[in-house]
């Protein structure tokens, strides 16, 4: 994606009756099987948050489409694959586990209207946009981006994590209008003027008068924060809008994110090689005493280590 392709353009394409194929999609590239499964977790899982919410029947088709395919990716590039766990499968798992969470706040912070927890999930939407935008052909970035220092204090004494706004500004460079939703949304997420008006839905400076409000919308109790005028459920449903194109576009990086590390996270001889260095400095002792044993009896310790190897692999894998 250009700086050409504005966030208003994004937002249009995705708002057809139906949503349409793109090759960034796994969901369709799997087996008649595979869909399946994904289809029952859907099913049981997901679909009532889906079917609860009060979004429109279009929005509705899309949530439902990026819970399919967000699994099929997690079921692809994570759950594939051997029984270890490498650097580049638990930043994948985290991806998307928190894409999955972002699709569920979104969702359920319409019944009732839920402000706060509505731009979390857009803001961490659009973090982790920017953030595998940032991995993309930045390899040695990918690669540490695990054991990165996190402390801001530290940041001229350690290798440290790049700033969340930094990022979101990088991320506006590809895809125009992401910095100016990330701003407004800050600005009603922090105690500021601009959300306290928001909650109370004032428009006029000259109306607002002591306690008497502009459009008084205050409720007796707390369930409903922010009233459902048309102005907020305007607001909500273009948010929305965005929001679904912000995964459109998670997709379309992750995509290009898998193709990028999964050689290396997918390699079977690093693989073996980073399986063997850690069964033989976790039990370093215990191999050095069955050779030692083994060379007593005369037996063939090649043979006898590779035994007990093999058996402390099983035994590690079954205690999983």
């Amino acid at each position: 994606m250009t700086k050409e392709t504005s966030n208003s353009e994004l937002k249009e394409n995705i708002r057809a009756d139906t949503p349409k194929l793109h090759p960034h999609y796994p969901y369709e590239k799997l087996n008649h099987s595979e869909r399946m499964l994904i289809s029952l977790v859907y099913t049981y899982t997901w679909r009532k948050f889906v079917k609860r919410s009060k979004v429109s029947k279009n929005q509705k088709l899309f949530f439902s489409l990026y819970f399919k395919q967000l699994h099929a990716s997690y079921y692809t590039r994570v759950v594939r694959g051997p029984t270890f766990i490498t650097n580049y499968r638990l930043k994948r798992n985290f991806l998307l586990s928190r894409a999955n969470e972002n699709l569920r706040i979104i969702l359920q912070s319409f019944n009732p209207l839920n402000l706060t927890s509505f731009i979390h999930g857009m803001r961490s939407q659009i973090e982790l946009n920017a953030l595998v935008a940032k991995f993309i052909g930045n390899e040695e970035y990918l690669k540490n981006f695990l054991f990165l220092n996190e402390d801001r204090k530290k940041v001229n004494e350690q290798p440290t994590v790049v700033n969340v706004n930094t990022l979101v500004k990088n991320l506006d460079i590809q895809l125009d209008g992401y910095q100016e939703i990330y701003d407004t949304l800050s600005l009603l997420l922090h105690p500021n003027p601009s959300a306290v008006k928001f909650y109370a839905q004032a428009e006029k400076k000259d109306n607002l008068s002591g306690s008497i409000l502009a459009q008084p919308k205050l409720k007796f109790y707390f369930n409903e924060t922010v009233s459902a005028t048309e102005f907020s459920r305007d607001w909500f449903e273009g948010m929305t809008w965005s929001f679904l194109a912000h995964v459109e576009h998670f997709l379309f990086l992750f995509d290009k994110l898998s193709e990028d590390d999964l050689k290396i996270d997918a390699d079977p001889k690093a693989l073996h090689e980073a399986m063997m260095m850690e069964i033989t400095t976790k039990y370093e002792k215990e191999i050095l005493r069955v050779a030692n044993t083994a060379v007593k009896s005369g037996e063939d310790v090649n043979r006898a280590t590779n035994k007990f190897i093999i058996d402390l692999i099983n035994k590690e894998t079954f205690k999983n």
